[in-house]
């Protein structure tokens, strides 16, 4: 296991990134894929600035830790409540 590499978003099971403070931008998600590990060590989110972004607004990056095995699970009466 030594050779082998680990990528960045092998520990996240999602990343979000939100602009708070600013219409002009919406919120940004990535969502793991199930598949077969990928070589994605990663992510990179470009959006252009113009002259009407003058104001300040807050960027918000929201990583969601891989947890395998769950260390939760909701009991069968709530998963019904939520529609799970």
């Amino acid at each position: 296991m030594q050779n082998e590499k680990t990528g960045m978003l092998q520990f996240f099971e999602k990343v979000k990134v939100c602009f708070e403070g600013t219409d002009s931008y919406q919120p940004v998600e990535w969502i793991k894929n199930k598949m077969p590990p990928s070589d994605y060590n990663g992510i990179e989110i470009k959006r252009p600035f113009t002259n009407a972004d003058k104001g300040k607004f807050i960027v918000k990056i929201i990583l969601d830790l891989e947890c395998s095995p769950r260390r939760f699970t909701l009991s069968p009466q709530l998963a019904s409540i939520l529609g799970i």
